[in-house]
């Protein structure tokens, strides 16, 4: 049954409707989007990743990246026909990712952008897009913003959901079939951008990346150090470390280094490349001698909560320390220093210590209390 009709008065000014979840374009939105659009419709392909993996999965079934390729292929040879690509991007069939590069090819032709969308993402970040289409929010802000390293992955989410890897940096884009294998400047480029400054190492077996302080080679043969780091071996060859001194001084507002890393590949599930693993000793503690397994157990758990994006940054070395204090069942303890209990001399010594620290804080308490 038909609506009744509309009846406009005389002098009555016309309504202009507003898309939920839209808004009016500023200047520096506008010519920021015209600049990725432009891009796009010059160079398409430059906008997608380089499949490196060149296999054939189980049965010789054709992977769905390649399958995803070839349909974009079709809407590239048509991306100057208008009428086509608005055709398509309406499509109820084909590829998701499809639908939605059809759609941001046909923003491109716009001459002016008045209206955007703005998709927020807390994994991916936020950008304004062109709805243009039935293509998904995130796969056309993904597609329209190529220069946000993160959100230019989002449209092959469901990919990587079937078993494909994809590496992001700010020299390429790739997929890596089912076989998670970074490029080497992908790890380049990421620590280079990372919140920590990491000084890389090439003489020895393989590339070391450490921070401040620590030394390449004690780091690849996972020696102690007075203050212990955090050992990434990554599977394709290189090994990264990071001080502990460094963790603890992680800035509440800013992205943590892991979420930086995790954020660089998709799916965002770094034992795929890497293993980690910690390495502190108390002070007094033999080298050669193991700690206890409980130690190894509990540090897991906390590196697992870390990847995990559960546990804050800055008090993971904290954690991990305490792990392991609390897992010696032998001789004393005491602040981050072990002495065995057959040995007086080092008992007195750490007594006094002891005493020292608790008449500093006294001197401390009362230097500070008011006049």
């Amino acid at each position: 049954m038909a609506g009744p009709s509309k009846v406009e008065f005389p002098g009555q000014k016309k309504q202009r409707v507003r898309m939920r979840g839209t808004k009016h374009a500023n200047e520096a939105t506008a010519n920021k989007l015209k600049r990725e659009l432009k891009s796009l419709l010059e160079n398409p392909r430059a906008h997608l990743p380089i499949m490196t993996w060149k296999g054939k999965l189980r049965w010789g079934r054709t992977d769905p990246v390649t399958k995803t390729m070839r349909e974009l292929e079709t809407i590239i040879r048509k991306k100057d026909n208008v009428a086509w690509l608005g055709k398509r991007m309406m499509s109820k069939r084909g590829d998701p990712v499809a639908k939605a590069f059809a759609g941001s090819l046909h923003a491109a032709h716009d001459e002016e952008i008045t209206l955007v969308g703005n998709f927020t993402s807390d994994s991916f970040g936020t950008a304004s897009f062109i709805r243009r289409g039935d293509g998904k929010q995130g796969y056309l802000a993904g597609l329209q913003n190529y220069s946000n390293l993160t959100l230019r992955m989002l449209p092959w989410e469901d990919h990587a959901k079937r078993g494909m890897y994809f590496f992001t940096w700010k020299g390429g884009f790739v997929c890596t079939g089912p076989k998670p294998s970074p490029p080497d400047e992908w790890l380049d480029d990421v620590l280079g951008r990372s919140r920590f400054s990491f000084t890389k190492t090439e003489d020895l077996r393989v590339p070391v990346w450490v921070t401040e302080g620590l030394d390449p080679q004690a780091v690849l043969d996972f020696k102690s150090t007075e203050d212990g780091y955090l050992r990434f071996t990554f599977k394709h060859g290189p090994v990264l470390a990071i001080g502990f001194d460094l963790l603890e001084n992680t800035p509440k507002k800013e992205a943590t280094f892991i979420h930086h890393l995790a954020l660089s590949m998709l799916p965002p599930f770094l034992p795929s490349i890497a293993d980690i693993d910690a390495k502190w000793i108390p002070k007094g503690w033999d080298d050669s001698v193991s700690l206890p397994d409980a130690a190894f157990e509990s540090m897991d758990k906390i590196i697992d909560a870390w990847q995990g994006l559960v546990m804050n940054e800055s008090v993971i070395s904290l954690a991990l320390k305490r792990a392991v204090l609390d897992s010696i069942d032998s001789g004393l303890v005491v602040g981050d220093a072990w002495v065995a209990g057959d040995d007086l001399s080092k008992l007195k010594t750490l007594y006094r210590r002891i005493q020292v620290r608790k008449m500093n804080a006294i001197l401390l308490h009362i230097c500070c209390l008011p006049q």
